[in-house]
């Protein structure tokens, strides 16, 4: 449904002479391109059956080929016979890579997430080896890059994030290198960074885009010396990568202008040259009108942009139609306000820079920019969206056009906050709950008042547990929590999920519940919370469905559909859904689709054996139809 020609990386060689770009369009599969500059056209493309997203290409110093980390997935490509090698899953226990680099030897490392290991993959028994953790309690290696016989290791763990040396020939041998805590950025600044988010090697010295809680910065460090260099720079650096080194120089973007690192001393110089972007994805020097230019990628379509950096001048070439492009995967489906005449479907795209409006009655698709949608409700026929990353809330009015402003930022929510998953809407006003950013515990809720365009956050809800749901009723809002934060937090496990009752008038939680099941105790998360016809509240955790009275917080009605098991490792934030149709009639998104009568809950159908599978995300029309998502297919299923 939702198009894609993202990009997150991008990286450069030659072919039989000629200047080629390597990079992967994202979604679902992901799509590998070459493109030969010179020629300008499109020489070659591989669909990646198993990845979604690419955030690495590497040229291989020793045998010229291109090896892709995609997801858990190693690939080779070589260039001489335009082939495509799927080298397999690099680790049983890791999760998706974003970051690797080649030794002299033409050796591939690979920084992992989970337990944030480096997995050395050797070129001469074409085998992966596992060199274990870079440091206990870590989860992420953000960045990896290769310099005189030792990687140098962005690490980020549960409260903590570290600088790390890795002898290649010894993985014992390994030393935490202390960020700066002053210097170009103040204490302040400093004891806030939350990312060694990527780094480019620049001569003996690597550059690092750096994450903290009040800005992106850049820093530089020494390997010869061991030492962080100061640069004379304290302005924003918004990555993700400086350029290769040319005449002792690395550039890059920062403050809306083109700057450079002397790589010799380290300092950094400005040209007053606008760059028209705030971050490079990938860089080269390409020969363009007969000059050098400073070549930099679009990272929304994988145009080539220009910088003469003698004249000032840049130029954008048109050859995103060239590359082949893919779709999507959905994140979020949410029907509109049919009631108040938007007869749409939304649709969220996952990493995506898009999203769709499906129009029911007409048949229609609309593409409106967007960051990736975790959650969506719907006011007086205009669409609300909670956007990651840092908890935006936006909404779309489906009678304007798309553009700059539609949709519109309507602000962030609350503080350390990332995920906007839960949403309702009431009394004129707009709700939303989130997940936290990375390591961090505790959700709030945003509260946007239509009529006066304010919005407000409520601080930390319920202690160290996230917002997984939200429902209005009479002036309160009724939620359900789930014990999993930010990425690589720590849950706490020993304190079960809850449904509270929040004043939104006082800010005040008015009372919290764990609800006590005979097919489940000491639930990890609760979600979604509906109010039925007739005002029950239905809620769903594990596989069980069960309603409750709100006041007496007595259970009306449990439904067990499968066993499960509570995971104490894999995180959940999105709530299993409960829509109503027409007539009152519940459904819920529990073992595929189940349909449920909620004036007798023995009344019920499964639509299991239609579906034939799980489904993570549906909504309803108004007929009782069904729009559900299946990677980056939206099905309709229609109920006669």
């Amino acid at each position: 449904m939702i198009p894609s020609t993202s990009l997150s990386h991008a990286e450069f060689g030659k072919i039989s002479g000629n200047d080629v770009m390597y990079t992967t369009i994202n979604g679902t599969p992901a799509v590998f391109n070459v493109y030969d500059i010179t020629k300008g056209e499109l020489i070659a493309s591989h669909a990646m059956a198993n990845s979604k997203n690419v955030w690495c290409h590497l040229v291989n110093p020793v045998n010229g080929n291109v090896y892709i980390i995609g997801n858990s997935n190693l690939y080779e490509y070589n260039p001489s016979s335009d082939t495509m090698t799927d080298l397999g899953d690099f680790s049983s226990t890791e999760g998706a890579s974003f970051t690797g680099a080649c030794d002299e030897n033409g050796n591939v490392y690979i920084g992992t997430t989970t337990n944030a290991k480096i997995i050395k993959y050797n070129i001469n028994d074409k085998k992966f080896h596992d060199m274990g953790p870079v440091t206990q309690g870590a989860v992420y290696v953000r960045s990896l890059n290769y310099l005189s016989g030792y990687l140098y290791a962005g690490i980020k763990g549960d409260g903590f994030v570290k600088f790390y040396k890795i002898n290649i020939n010894d993985f014992s041998d390994k030393e935490e290198i202390p960020l700066p805590r002053s210097g170009d950025y103040d204490s302040s600044v400093m004891s806030s960074v939350n990312w060694v988010y990527s780094g480019t090697v620049i001569g003996n010295k690597i550059a690092l885009y750096v994450h903290t809680a009040s800005k992106y910065i850049l820093l530089v460090y020494d390997t010869v010396n061991e030492e962080f260099v100061e640069t004379g720079y304290s302005g924003g650096f918004k990555g993700l990568y400086t350029s290769p080194v040319k005449d002792g120089k690395s550039y890059f973007f920062g403050d809306g202008k083109i700057k450079y690192i002397d790589v010799n001393t380290g300092l950094v110089y400005g040209l007053d040259i606008n760059t028209g972007s705030d971050a490079i994805y990938g860089a080269s020097w390409i020969e363009k009108d007969g000059k050098e230019k400073l070549t930099v990628v679009n990272s929304k379509n994988g145009n080539l942009i220009y910088y003469d950096l003698d004249s000032g001048e840049k130029s954008e070439d048109i050859n995103s139609a060239d590359l082949t492009t893919t779709f999507y995967p959905i994140q979020s489906v949410e029907a509109g306000d049919f009631k108040n005449g938007d007869d749409g479907i939304y649709l969220g795209s996952y990493a995506g820079t898009s999203s769709l409006r499906y129009d029911v009655s007409e048949g229609t698709k609309l593409i409106f920019p967007t960051s990736q949608i975790e959650g969506m409700t719907y006011c007086d026929g205009i669409q609300y969206m909670g956007m990651y990353t840092k908890a935006g809330l936006y909404k779309f009015d489906h009678k304007k056009s798309p553009g700059s402003n539609n949709p519109e930022y309507l602000g962030r929510i609350g503080t350390n906050q990332d995920r906007p998953f839960a949403l309702c809407a009431g009394d004129g006003k707009v709700f939303a709950g989130t997940i936290p950013d990375y390591g961090y515990l505790g959700g709030e809720i945003g509260i946007y008042d239509i009529s006066s365009d304010t919005l407000t956050s409520s601080g930390v809800i319920i202690e160290n547990q996230s917002i997984m749901s939200l429902a209005y009723k009479d002036g309160y809002i009724y939620g359900s929590t789930t014990v999993w934060g930010g990425l690589s937090s720590t849950p706490d496990v020993s304190t079960p999920a809850k449904i509270f009752k929040y004043n939104p008038e006082t800010n005040e939680v008015v009372w919290t519940f764990t609800p006590e099941l005979n097919s489940i105790s000491d639930p990890l998360w609760i979600g979604s919370v509906a109010f039925d016809k007739n005002g029950k509240l239905w809620a769903v955790s594990g596989n069980t469905l069960f309603s409750m009275d709100v006041d007496t917080k007595e259970i009306r009605a449990e439904i067990r559909f499968a066993d499960y098991t509570f995971s104490t490792t894999s995180h959940q934030w999105r709530p299993i859904y409960i829509r109503f149709d027409g007539n009152g009639n519940l459904y819920t998104n529990i073992a595929s689709i189940q349909i449920v009568n909620v004036d007798n809950p023995g009344d019920r159908i499964s639509l299991k054996d239609v579906i034939n599978k799980a489904v993570h995300l549906f909504t309803l029309d108004p007929d009782g139809n069904i729009y559900y998502a299946n990677s980056n297919e939206l099905l309709f299923l229609e109920l006669k």
